[in-house]
Order: structure tokens, then C-alpha cells, then sequence
């Protein structure tokens, strides 16, 4: 088993590769399936000592006094909704560009700003759990799906795989 991890768009077919995560809805290759893993919302999370020094936001409008991290490739303006109910437009603050999550939250655990993640990096077991912040507002729900080259015959182990993610996803330890 080799795993790259890299949030560059890469070709299967000409790379080889048997199975790709991707949070992307739009699939420009006719030749890939897709297979659905999971739904995320992204919500907004910082550290205490970030919100004891900056202040902790008590409405949208006050991010916008706040460096807020997101990660690179998401739209230039991003709507949170509160419990579908309240919608808010924010351009985040472009002052760091990052294309990965992990990223994002490590900038985060240092104190740089409030970051868009996914509930499961707010707290990854490092001893370094974020808080949330505005924990009503999320993004719209989006999909994560497994992506590999279409065939009749779809290789054993990447079928297992995806049978035992699908597994451990819909029944957690």
C-alpha cells in the first residue's frame, strides 16, 4: 500500500493511482467513478489563548475584526448559516494561503487566527484541542468521496477498502 497525500488535483489514470479522497464535487475525467464516504460542515474554531488576547466574536459581523484561516482553494466570499435559519457572507482575510487543512489548524494552535476546519481536526488527540467559535454558524454540508478509475472490474483491494472506510465511518469506536 502506498498513500500520497497531497492536495494537488492529480491525474489517476497517468499516475497509477487505484483510489483518490476528494472533497470536489466536479469530476472533469468521464472515466473515474465515485463512491460517497462521508458529509462534512466546516465550522469556525481558535484557540483559548487566541480568544482571551483577540476577544472572543459574539456575532458574524465581528469576525470581520478577526484574521479568520481558511484554506486556499475555497471561494474568495464563504456563507455560514446558523441552523439553516441566519445566512452571513464573510471574505476571509487573505493575508496566509494554505492548501491544506492540517495546515490551517497548525496556524491555528499557534495563535494566528480562527480557522475553517471540520469538526474532526478541532480536537485531533494532540493535546492541543481548539474551541469553537460562533458554534451555530457551518457551511453548507459537503461530500467527501472516494474516486477511482472506472472499469467493470473495480480491484479487490480497492473495493475492501472502501467497504472497511465505509465501516469505521458508520459505526465509530
Amino acid at each position: 500500500v502506498e498513500i500520497i497525500s497531497t492536495n494537488t488535483l492529480l491525474d489517476l489514470l497517468a499516475e497509477g493511482i487505484d483510489l483518490a479522497l476528494r472533497a470536489s464535487p466536479v469530476l472533469k475525467d468521464s472515466t473515474l467513478q465515485v463512491r460517497r464516504f462521508a458529509t462534512a460542515q466546516l465550522r469556525l474554531y481558535a484557540t483559548s489563548a487566541y480568544l482571551k488576547t483577540h476577544g472572543t466574536p459574539r456575532s458574524p459581523e465581528d469576525l470581520k475584526r478577526h484574521e479568520v484561516l481558511v484554506h486556499s482553494r475555497f471561494a474568495s466570499k464563504l456563507a455560514l448559516t446558523s441552523n439553516g435559519r441566519e445566512r452571513f457572507e464573510m471574505v476571509p482575510s487573505r493575508r496566509l494561503r494554505v492548501d491544506d487543512m492540517h495546515s490551517v489548524r497548525a496556524f491555528a494552535v499557534r495563535g494566528l487566527g480562527i480557522a475553517l476546519l471540520p469538526e474532526i481536526l478541532s480536537d485531533i488527540g494532540d493535546g492541543k484541542p481548539l474551541v469553537p467559535v460562533l458554534p451555530e454558524f457551518a457551511t453548507q454540508t459537503g461530500t467527501l468521496n472516494f474516486v477511482f478509475p472506472g472499469s467493470r472490474h473495480v480491484p479487490v483491494n480497492v473495493r475492501a477498502f472502501i467497504d472497511l472506510a465505509l465501516e469505521m465511518v458508520d459505526s465509530p469506536a
